[in-house]
């Protein structure tokens, strides 16, 4: 399957091409039309590959975050063990089995009072660790949000162009004489859409914001 950056470059090499054959035949209704739609799915493309970015930074913040976490755990293992016989130590360890997350909060929750105390620097320490990894995560999700429906946008964008590129194409075919060069080029470029075009499941009409429908 093709990437969709890629995709996108291909479908607005179409509309360039074709918008460039259209006002060599005087259509420059067809030319403006597709030039601006072009314009605004490059945008959107833009905006994608920025959206893509920002989700791998959060993706390594988070990991590193969940680094930091995880040697708090390791810390705490280590002095239960030391302070505690295995019994009730044991208490506190099992949890290693799980996430970094489920098992600072297990921790946090089963500590007593005395114990704490005990360790107050280290109890600390793993909240402070614990709240970071929920920020990052909080982070990541919403950055992850932010790209399906920059994806979703382009996406429909995209489609909703190559619906106009197979019009203009079938506009031009119309208005150039058959065995002209213009007329073999524009009938060699494959426009077809690859599947209907469907609203964004995001949006609650076919429209995009901004933009009224032709």
């Amino acid at each position: 399957m093709i990437p969709l950056s890629d995709r996108i470059t291909i479908i607005v090499g179409h509309a360039e091409a074709l918008a460039d054959e259209a006002a060599d035949a005087g259509l420059f209704h067809v030319t403006d039309r597709l030039r601006l739609a072009a314009s605004r799915l490059a945008i959107d493309k833009e905006l994608v590959d920025a959206a893509l970015l920002a989700a791998a930074r959060t993706r390594v913040v988070r990991a590193e975050k969940l680094v930091h976490l995880r040697a708090f755990n390791h810390r705490i293992e280590v002095e239960m063990a030391h302070r505690y016989s295995a019994d009730e130590a044991a208490a506190f360890l099992t949890a290693a089995r799980v996430s970094p997350t489920s098992t600072a909060r297990f921790r946090l929750r089963r500590l007593g009072p005395e114990q704490e105390a005990a360790i107050q620097p280290l109890v600390a320490g793993l909240r402070t660790a614990l709240e970071n990894v929920e920020a990052a995560d909080d982070d990541h999700l919403s950055a992850v949000a932010a790209e399906f429906i920059a994806r979703a946008r382009c996406n429909g964008r995209a489609e909703k162009l190559r619906v106009d590129l197979e019009r203009a194409k079938a506009e031009l075919l119309a208005m150039l004489p058959p065995d002209s060069p213009s007329a073999v080029r524009v009938r060699r470029r494959v426009v077809r859409t690859r599947r209907p075009v469907a609203r964004p499941s995001w949006r609650p009409d076919s429209t995009i914001e901004g933009e009224a429908v032709e």
